[in-house]
């Protein structure tokens, strides 16, 4: 026996007996308004039972030996039938011995299953019938369609012959008694109600069309209506001529008949031609054919207006005695327009237009009939409308084409197309400065059809503004042509320096900008963005390279004068670092001390703060390199007086160090930062990388017992470069290569340092 663990108190229980339900999330989505239809619905499962009764059951012996294979029968074709189609089938038998099957599935497969089930568990018989054969298209219906529907709706199936079968009239249905009966009906009906349609075709030539369909289709529509056919006329741009009639036979004669009658009437009408200019046709026909029309309502004579794009010749049909009234309306309605063409030079064009049209507006004010077509790129106007009205436009036309003519002039200038984005500028600034003329400038262009040069600005406008601009073109390719653009390598650090002025000190690089006027600085393109020099980044080679550009002999001239700036300001701007102790500060920098200020104008040098954030007591000055030396020499004096500060000059291994104490020097800057208030700097400065000599003496400068500190730290790490650094044969070198890039050899082991290059 299995007992189950109890829970430990009655809350527990009450959870695994009655569990909270599950909270649904919310969800977030749009809500339907109200006035939207609601969506379609299609089931996705329907059920349909389908009945067999006792007597029309395929299997239905009663043998009780019997009764297992037929049970097995019908549960082979249901199985088979719902693993084609994908739907359920329960089978039922009753008391009655009445055969019942439930479907259940997707609506398109339970009427397939439905068929199929039929077919295969009801008795089936077949029949033929015999249907003639121009019926049988009728029947099968449009891609099969109709003949299909037949057989859903009956459970049948249907064979109809081929055209060339030994008996192609005879249709044989196979199927449940009662489809039979139903599907021969139904093809019964439909071969009796397709025999009642009639279908005509007649062949009557074109020009008889017109009397046939009336004026504005009136007497086609009417017959139509009245004898409910379809008639099918070809239209007027249509070269057939036959008429086809369709509909119930009895309309289909009476239609026939009265075309006939109507054609036997008419045929005996006759023709003339009559010769009227093309561009006339339009106003005899008018739109949708409607001034045609109105001839053969008024005259009853048809008028054919050609297709042909070259033929200028109109057919006339009708009965002679109203052919003369015909022929006057047409020379009426095609002289009721004129059409005249004015020269007029493409460029004036769009200035007769105007801004949206508004100068052709002013132009047809009063004359709205009047049509003025403006050719494309062409030399021409044409004017169309009545011949009073195309008058007075054409007279308007020429006096502004005069006009035009004495106040427009138009010009061209070679440039070459290498310098047209320079004459356009930046944002088109410059080719909008060149229009302030009065006048307008066009550039070729080969998307526009533009018949001028490749090379050739066209200048249109105002004859004293044309030579304005055109001199301001020739000036600034002459100063194109004469310019020249040289690059010079600055580093970032030294870009800012000229860029950057001191104490109302205008900054070095305005010295090119004022001696050479005519030379354009191009600083690297970030400081376009609003970066300054100094602030580029150093991996960008393309950041160093500045761009002079300007006239030929002034931009070397400049190159030269800059190199010669770059090398002062790189001489004025030497740097080096000093310790100064905390204590001493208010002393030296304290309100209304004038000691520094004094220090650094003697010796014209400048000093830079650290930053009060990092608490560094490391200050840079700046200046001439023997400036900056002398006003470090200088605050340390100071700093001597102020306390008890003493100097100690130790020598130190010049491979110890490749740069000057306190820049960057990871060793000794490493023992100025252990002992705290120590500063160290080079005796002289000049050899902080000597070849010649193999120690180097530096100057220390602190309080006793961190000098102290300090300069035990310096006698170690002397001791330990002794131990691992030993003089070579200076022939090393030729070792090693020119221009060498290497600072150790590795033999055996042991690393032999390069500390020396004099001669054993």
């Amino acid at each position: 026996m299995i007992c189950a663990e109890q829970p430990s108190s009655s809350s527990s229980a009450n959870d695994q007996e009655f569990p909270a339900l599950a909270k649904l999330k919310k969800q977030r989505g749009t809500v339907r308004s109200l006035d939207s239809p609601l969506p379609a619905y299609h089931p996705a499962k329907v059920t349909e039972i389908v009945e067999i009764p006792y007597d029309q059951r395929r299997y239905q012996n009663e043998d009780l030996q019997a009764a297992g294979k037929r049970y097995d029968a019908q549960t082979r074709i249901c199985m088979e039938i719902v693993k084609e189609t994908g739907v359920e089938i329960n089978l039922n038998t009753s008391k009655s011995n009445t055969l019942t099957a439930v479907l259940s599935g997707n609506p398109n497969k339970v009427a397939v299953a439905k068929q199929r089930l039929m077919a295969e568990l009801r008795q089936q018989e077949t029949i033929k019938i015999s249907i003639p054969q121009e019926y049988h298209g009728y029947l099968i219906g449009r891609r099969g369609d109709r003949l299909r529907e037949i057989q859903s709706n009956t459970m049948t199936r249907i064979i109809v012959p081929p055209s060339n079968a030994p008996d192609p009239n005879t249709i044989t249905i196979t199927g449940p008694k009662q489809g039979i009966t139903e599907a021969e009906q139904l093809i019964r009906e439909t071969v009796e109600r397709q025999a009642q349609q009639g279908f005509e075709r007649l062949d009557i030539p074109k020009i008889f069309h017109p009397f046939i369909c009336g004026p504005n289709n009136q007497r086609l529509d009417e017959l139509r209506e009245r004898t409910d056919t379809k008639i099918n006329v070809p239209p007027r741009p249509s070269s057939a001529t036959v008429i086809t009639i369709s509909g119930k036979r009895d309309g289909v004669m009476q239609a026939a008949d009265e075309i006939r009658a109507i054609f036997d009437q008419v045929k005996s009408y006759k023709t003339i031609p009559v010769c009227v200019k093309k561009s006339q046709h339009h106003l005899v026909s008018k739109p949708r054919g409607s001034g045609l029309a109105e001839i053969l309502a008024e005259t009853g004579v048809s008028v054919e207006v050609p297709t042909d794009p070259i033929s200028e010749e109109i057919i006339l049909c009708g009965r002679p005695e109203d052919l003369g009234r015909a022929l006057s309306m047409v020379y009426e309605r095609a002289e009721s327009s004129i059409g005249e063409e004015v020269h007029c030079p493409n460029r004036f064009h769009k200035l007769l237009i105007g801004k949206r049209g508004s100068a052709l507006a002013e132009l047809r004010e009063g004359y709205e009939k009047v049509k003025v077509d403006f050719g494309d790129n062409q030399d021409k106007i044409w004017i169309e409308g009545p011949p009073e009205e195309v008058e007075v436009i054409v007279a308007r036309l020429k006096a502004r084409i005069a006009e035009l003519e004495a106040t427009m002039a138009i010009d061209t200038i070679r440039v070459d197309p290498k310098y047209f984005r320079h004459i356009i500028g930046r944002q088109g600034a410059n080719i909008l400065r060149l229009c302030d003329h009065n006048v307008q400038i066009r550039l070729p262009t080969l998307e526009r059809g533009d018949t001028h040069a490749a090379d050739e600005i066209v200048i249109e406008g105002d004859p004293a503004g044309i030579e304005k601009t055109k001199a301001n073109i020739q000036q600034l390719v002459q100063k194109l042509e004469n310019e020249k653009c040289k690059d010079v390598i600055i580093e970032p650090r030294i870009q800012q320096l000229l860029c950057t002025g001191y104490k109302n000190v205008a900054p070095p690089i305005r010295l090119i900008y004022d001696t050479f006027p005519k030379v354009s600085v191009v600083w690297p393109t970030n400081q376009l963005d609003g970066e300054t020099p100094g602030t580029m980044g150093h991996d960008n080679p393309s950041k160093s390279v500045v761009q002079l550009r300007g006239d030929r002999q002034q931009v070397d001239a400049a190159a030269e004068r800059l190199s010669k700036l770059i090398k002062q300001v790189i001489e004025e701007n030497f740097r080096q670092e000093i310790r100064i102790f905390k204590e001493f500060r208010p002393h030296i920098f304290g309100k209304g001390s004038s000691k520094i200020q004094k220090l650094l104008d003697e010796t014209k040098t400048r000093i830079q703060y650290p930053n009060p954030s990092d608490g560094s007591d490391v200050f840079t000055i700046i200046g001439r390199e023997e400036n900056v030396q002398q006003a470090i020499r200088q605050i340390e004096e100071l700093q001597k007086k102020l306390a008890n500060v003493k100097e100690v000059i130790v020598s130190i291994p010049s491979a110890l160090t490749t740069k000057f104490a306190g820049d960057h020097t990871p060793s000794l800057r490493s023992i100025c930062d252990q002992c705290e208030g120590v500063h160290m700097r080079f005796l002289n400065p000049r050899q902080k990388n000597p070849r010649s000599v193999t120690h180097i003496d530096v100057v220390m400068l602190g309080p006793p017992d961190a000098l102290e500190r300090a300069q035990k730290l310096v006698d170690k790490l002397n001791d330990r470069v002794a131990e691992l650094c030993a003089e070579v044969d200076p022939r090393l070198a030729r070792i090693l290569g020119r221009s060498a890039n290497v600072s150790t050899i590795t033999v055996n082991k042991v690393h032999a340092y390069r500390v020396s290059s004099a001669p054993l």
